[in-house]
C-alpha cells in the first residue's frame, strides 16, 4: 500500500510540474487538488519536526502581497494580473512545496535527490512526448485529446502547439523544460552516468520546439557545467564535450524541424534566437516602435518607488510589458522589487552549504532561471520554476540547519 502511494505522489509530481488538466475538464488545478488532499491527510501524520512555516523572510513576503494588492485596488478597484501572480506564489506555490516536502521527507522518508529524479524523469518523459509529437500527426491529436490547449498568444497554426501532454505552450513552458536540463547536468556530475546527457538530447529539442528562452538557458548550463569541471587539466575535453553537444543538439533541431510541414516558420523563428532586432525588427516593429509601445519604468517618482498598481498585462493603448520585473516595478514599487529579487537570491545561494560542484551547478542555474526568465516574463510566478525554488531551499534548510524553513 506505501509502495502505490508512492507511485500516486510520483505521477501527482508529473500534474504539477506541467499543471496538467486531463481533458480540461478540471475546474481547479492540480495544485489546489493536492493542497486539499494534503490538508485531509495532515490530521493523520505526525507533524515534521523543527518545521518553521511563517519565517521572517515568508511574513515578509505576504506584507509584500497586501500591499500591492491596497495599490493595485486603489489604482484600478481591483487586483492586476502580477499581484494576483504573487499572491499564488504566496499562498498556493508556498504552500505546496511545504506538504510536497513533507510528503517525501517525512512520511516516504526520500532524500531530497530523490525529488530532483522524479522531477527530472517527469520533465525527460514530456520531452520525449512532445518530440513525438510533432513528429507524427496521429500521435499529436492524442496528446491534443487528452491535454487541450488552453489560453494562449498563438493561434492554432502554430508549430508551437507542440507541447505533449500540457495544456500550455510557449516560452514558460520551455523555461519548465530547461529544469530538466540542469537536472541532467546535475546528475551527470555526480554519477557520470551517460543516460543522463543521452535524455538532455530530447529535453533540449522539446525546449526548442517551445520556446527560445529555455534553448539559450540550457546552452548557458552546458556551458557552466564545462568550466565547472574543468579541473586537473580536463578543460579542453569538458569543452569538447559541451562543443560537440551543442553541435549535435544544433543539427538534431534542424533535423527534427526538416521533418515538419511548418519546417520554414519554425527555422525562421528558431533563427533569431540569438537576435534581438533582426534589421532593426522584432516581431515586425522597428526598434523605436518596439520601444514606444512596451512600458519600462514609471514616468513619476512616487509610482517608481510606491507602484503604480498599473496592469502591464492590458497593453492599453498599445502600452504594457511582458518583463515580470517590470511588472514588478509597476505593481510594487521599484525598492520592493529589488527587495523581493533580493531575497529569492540570498535564501537560493545560502541554501547550499555542502561546498561540492554539483550543488553549486545547481544553484547558478537556479539564480540563472529566476533573473534571465523574470527579465523576459514573469516566469517565477508563471511557472514550475518558483515551487522548484521553494523545495531546493527548504530542503536544503532541512538537510543542512535541520529546519523546513524558507
Amino acid at each position: 500500500m506505501r509502495a502505490l502511494c508512492l507511485i500516486v505522489l510520483n505521477i501527482f509530481t508529473f500534474f504539477i510540474v506541467f499543471k496538467l488538466n486531463i481533458l480540461g475538464v478540471l475546474p481547479v488545478s492540480f495544485d489546489k487538488i493536492f493542497i486539499t488532499i494534503g490538508f485531509c491527510v495532515v490530521p493523520f501524520v505526525r507533524k515534521p519536526k523543527n518545521m518553521v512555516f511563517f519565517s521572517k523572510s515568508y511574513v515578509l513576503l505576504l506584507l509584500f502581497a497586501v500591499y500591492g494588492v491596497i495599490v493595485s485596488m486603489d489604482f484600478g478597484g481591483e487586483i492586476n494580473h502580477q499581484v494576483y501572480r504573487f499572491l499564488l506564489l504566496v499562498l498556493e506555490a508556498y504552500l505546496l512545496s511545504f506538504l510536497f516536502l513533507s510528503a517525501y521527507l517525512n512520511i516516504f522518508k526520500k532524500d531530497l535527490q530523490y525529488i530532483y529524479k522524479i522531477v527530472f524523469i517527469s520533465i525527460a518523459f514530456q520531452s520525449v512526448l512532445v518530440v513525438l509529437s510533432f513528429l507524427n500527426g496521429s500521435i499529436f491529436s492524442i496528446m491534443n485529446t487528452l491535454a487541450p490547449l488552453g489560453q494562449n498568444n498563438f493561434d492554432e497554426n502554430s508549430f508551437r502547439i507542440y507541447r505533449g501532454l500540457s495544456n500550455s505552450s510557449g516560452s514558460g513552458y520551455s523555461t519548465t523544460l530547461s529544469i530538466g536540463g540542469l537536472l541532467a547536468l546535475y546528475f551527470f556530475s555526480i554519477t557520470n552516468n551517460k543516460k543522463y546527457i543521452i535524455c538532455l538530447l530530447p529535453i533540449f529539442l522539446a525546449t526548442a520546439i517551445n520556446g527560445r528562452t529555455g534553448v539559450l538557458l540550457i546552452l548557458m548550463f552546458i556551458a557552466i557545467y564545462s568550466y565547472m569541471f574543468s579541473e586537473n587539466g580536463k578543460f579542453i575535453k569538458n569543452f569538447l564535450v559541451g562543443l560537440a553537444l551543442i553541435i549535435v543538439s544544433q543539427i538534431a533541431v534542424s533535423y527534427f524541424f526538416s521533418q515538419n510541414a511548418k519546417s520554414n516558420s519554425i527555422s525562421e523563428w528558431y533563427g533569431q534566437a540569438f537576435e534581438i532586432f533582426d534589421e532593426d525588427k522584432k516581431g515586425g516593429q522597428d526598434m523605436n516602435s518596439f520601444t514606444e509601445g512596451h512600458l519600462f519604468f514609471p514616468k513619476s517618482t512616487s509610482d517608481l518607488l510606491f507602484g503604480a498598481g498599473f496592469d502591464t498585462d492590458d497593453y492599453a493603448n498599445g502600452m504594457g510589458s511582458d518583463s515580470g520585473m517590470i511588472k514588478n516595478v509597476f505593481s510594487f514599487g521599484l525598492p520592493i522589487t529589488i527587495l523581493f529579487y533580493f531575497i529569492f537570491f540570498r535564501k537560493i545561494k545560502n541554501s547550499d552549504k555542502s561546498g561540492s560542484k554539483h550543488e553549486k551547478l545547481l544553484t547558478i542555474g537556479l539564480l540563472l532561471l529566476m533573473f534571465i526568465g523574470e527579465l523576459k516574463e514573469p516566469f517565477l510566478m508563471k511557472t514550475f520554476l518558483s515551487k522548484f525554488l521553494f523545495i531546493v531551499v527548504i530542503g536544503r534548510n532541512k538537510i543542512f540547519k535541520n529546519k523546513m524553513i524558507f
